[in-house]
């Protein structure tokens, strides 16, 4: 780690020590930023069977906690009026070799500016265009819930690649990324294929209205042939008062399943993961108390055949209702106070069970606290 954030300022300093002297009157500079979530929690139930992939997934019935849910520590450095380079390290629940809380690298990446007119390259680990740089924006409370993609795992929030962020007008009211990379996240890549990502965004009535399309395309594995595509939309009427939201998404995974028929015969089917989710959030005191809740809908297979039994790594027939709602105390404009709840139910598709192992929920009241830097 001491090897990695030693070269990663290294090269800062010898990208500031180019291009820093490009302008006269600009002046080379950097900033520090830091966003820190804890939780206490208490698991008031449980599902016996583990259905989901949550953070309270397996968690049993009465256990109460403090928890460090995510840190963010970052740094930012304007080489240049043209370039830019952003560096990342995130603790996110992940665990090094001895237990202890462990860190990864997030970002790390080099951005020029203005490299045609209203667009700027992006080079390195940096920000996919599937949901951090718009919807979860607008929705605002990523210290409560990763949105829709994010939390079911359909996407990443960063990828290795090159790409660009652009609009189309002054305004900024229209405009599109595009990012080819690895398709591994932080993870190193292991293979020869590589992940296309793209969407175009529109913004009306003085940026009120808010509309989305996203999609990307991936190749798995060769034999079988496994490509995953993803299609997103997203609508959203952002005021100063109150902020409502939908977001819906489908993917295709071609023989992304392994089966078993009921003679054991192995073969491998399609899969096709379906959610949307339903947010809003709003003032109630202005500057000190806001108020948010979100409904979400997920189904990981909507081509799921209860006549075959599944046997990929992972794979869940469970389709998820998730619900979160609660107040936000803003007593400083970095500091949020969070009193909230978080609500899953599962219900089971494969036939023949009953009971809990039919359906079943986990319920966690929780206090939240996020500061920013």
């Amino acid at each position: 780690m001491k090897l990695i954030v030693s070269t990663a300022l290294l090269m800062m300093l010898l990208f500031s020590c180019s291009f820093g002297q490009s302008d006269s009157n600009f002046k080379a500079s950097g900033k520090i930023n830091a966003q820190f979530f804890v939780d206490y929690f208490y698991k008031e139930h449980a599902e016996d069977f583990t259905f989901g992939n949550s953070q309270y997934s397996g968690v049993k019935k009465d256990y109460a906690n403090f928890d460090i849910r995510r840190l963010f520590l970052g740094y930012n450095y304007d080489f240049s009026q043209s370039f830019t380079g952003e560096i990342m390290f995130s603790y996110e629940g992940n665990l090094d070799g001895s237990g202890n809380r462990g860190v990864l690298l997030k970002v790390a990446d080099i951005k020029w500016k203005e490299i045609y007119p209203h667009a700027d390259f992006i080079v390195g680990l940096q920000f996919t265009p599937s949901f951090i740089l718009l919807s979860e924006k607008v929705w605002g409370y990523r210290a409560i819930e990763k949105t829709l993609l994010d939390k079911n795992r359909i996407a990443v929030p960063t990828d290795l690649g090159a790409g660009i962020q652009g609009g189309f007008d002054d305004e900024k009211n229209f405009g599109y990324d595009l990012l080819y990379a690895d398709g591994t996240g932080t993870k190193p890549e292991n293979d020869r294929y590589k992940k296309m990502y793209a969407d175009l965004w529109a913004k009306f009535f003085d940026k009120k209205v808010i509309l989305n399309i996203y999609g990307d395309i991936s190749q798995i594995r060769e034999i079988p042939q496994v490509i995953y595509q993803t299609t997103k939309f997203f609508a959203a009427y952002q005021t100063v008062p109150i902020t409502v939201g939908v977001e819906a998404f489908i993917q295709t995974e071609s023989k992304g399943a392994e089966i078993q028929d009921k003679n054991g015969i192995t073969d491998f089917a399609d899969a096709k993961p379906f959610g949307f989710s339903i947010f809003t959030s709003g003032q109630i005191i202005e500057r000190k108390l806001n108020f948010f809740a979100r409904y979400d809908s997920f189904d990981p297979d909507l081509d799921y055949d209860p006549n075959f039994s599944y046997t990929s790594p992972g794979y869940s027939p469970a389709i998820e209702h998730f619900l979160t709602f609660g107040l936000d105390w803003t007593p400083n404009p970095s500091v949020h106070v969070m009193p909230n709840l978080w609500y899953s139910n599962y219900f089971n598709k494969i036939r023949g069970v009953a009971g809990t192992e039919k359906a079943d929920y986990d319920l966690v009241p929780r206090v939240t606290f996020s500061f920013k830097y």
